[in-house]
């Protein structure tokens, strides 16, 4: 007998909350590997031979959802779990001028606890944050460069596909 996965919810779902995977003969699960770099989970929530209840890791993305029974077969879901994420659909000013504020425009971004630019430590305190977006202040030194975005609950990053450029005239004016 191998464990079977016939259905999971929520999907979309949040890093770190709790998804259910319903189907047969689930208590022979030792392991679950989720699509990304997540690691391999192998403490649930609860498990019964119909359901099995864990918190999903930091560094899973949308995908296939593979499931190993104590005999080291494996078996995979037939629908890819939709993982919800903070995306960056773009930055304002672009290039920007270190000290003054940037813009990042996207979705969920109401999930990230920190904005990292290129050879500067994250920054956590923004100037405003919703859920469309969030304005920082560009620290200086910073360098040409993707930004990543931090969120928490469990940590993980998400990486700006756009370039940030970076001007190098008068470090920390003041922008009234």
């Amino acid at each position: 007998m191998l464990p079977v996965i016939t259905s999971f919810t929520p999907s979309p779902i949040n890093l770190g909350t709790n998804l259910t995977i319903t189907g047969t003969d689930l208590d022979l699960v030792k392991k679950i590997i989720f699509s990304g770099v997540a690691p391999v989970v192998t403490a649930f929530v609860s498990q019964s031979a119909t359901q099995v209840v864990v918190a999903i890791p930091g560094g899973t993305r949308k995908g296939k959802i593979t499931i190993e029974a104590a005999s080291g077969v494996q078996t995979k879901s037939v629908d890819d779990l939709d993982v919800v994420l903070p995306t960056i659909t773009g930055m304002s000013p672009n290039p920007v001028d270190p000290g003054s504020s940037l813009t990042i425009a996207g979705t969920k971004l109401d999930m990230v606890k920190s904005v990292a630019f290129e050879n500067a430590p994250a920054v956590t305190t923004f100037i405003s944050q919703s859920p469309s977006q969030i304005v920082v202040t560009v620290p200086n030194g910073v360098l040409r460069g993707k930004i990543t975005i931090g969120i928490t609950n469990p940590a993980d990053t998400v990486q700006s596909a756009d370039i940030l450029e970076v001007t190098g005239g008068e470090i920390g004016r003041a922008h009234v």
